[in-house]
């Protein structure tokens, strides 16, 4: 099966972002509508936790959610979306530890090349929002 964006399920939710217990460690954020880009096959998904954390070298940015046949990996990345032409430049800031552990570095490589495989499906706003012919680009990564 290949990738797609779509919104998360009750089911889906209960199943894979509950166990987390997100929704408790989130206060003063309002939850989002969580949508993801996933292949069910691989059992690999992408979701964005919420729009602005504190996060690396202390600045705002998204904290995002990547699950991979079992194992969760926590990331904070900027998207600079430019409207008027579509195109999406992702930059990674780092992993955050505050759910999953951070790969271990003979890890990394692999996790971050699964991201932007998913980022890349994720596209313009995932299951919000598709541009036809959208250009992706990474930076940090």
């Amino acid at each position: 099966m290949a990738l797609v964006n779509e919104y998360i399920s009750k089911e889906d939710e209960k199943k894979f972002i509950a166990p987390l217990d997100l929704f408790r460690k989130m206060e003063g954020f309002p939850s989002p509508p969580y949508n993801w880009t996933r292949d069910a096959e691989r059992e690999l998904w992408l979701t964005k936790l919420c729009q602005q954390r504190p996060g690396m070298g202390g600045g705002y940015h998204a904290e995002w959610l990547l699950y991979d046949q079992g194992r969760y990996y926590e990331f904070f990345m900027d998207d600079d979306t430019n409207f008027g032409a579509p195109s999406v430049t992702w930059t990674f800031f780092g992993f955050n530890p505050r759910f999953a552990p951070i790969p271990p570095e003979e890890e990394q490589a692999r996790v971050l090349q699964l991201l932007k495989e998913l980022l890349t499906a994720y596209g313009y706003a995932g299951a919000i929002r598709q541009q036809p012919n959208t250009t992706i680009t990474f930076t940090n990564f």
